[in-house]
């Protein structure tokens, strides 16, 4: 498997045990995490798969461009 793939699952799982965790902080009771800190952390990851479908789109176009040229 690619890093990049690997990178992936790991932010989707990231942000999913983020939502597991706040869920059953609020069904049990607690506050939750501050909406500052929610905020802050779907900016990072949201920024961190845009970047890397970024990376992906342009080693894909160049990829393609060396294969028409050569």
């Amino acid at each position: 498997m690619k890093y990049s793939k690997k990178i992936v699952l790991m932010s989707i799982s990231a942000v999913l045990l983020f939502w597991v965790m706040e869920t059953a902080l609020i069904y049990y009771g607690g506050e939750g995490y501050s909406d500052r800190f929610i905020t802050c952390w779907f900016s990072f990851w949201g920024v961190e798969l845009a970047a890397l479908a970024g990376i992906k789109i342009t080693e894909t176009k160049y990829s393609e461009d060396e294969e028409a040229v050569g």
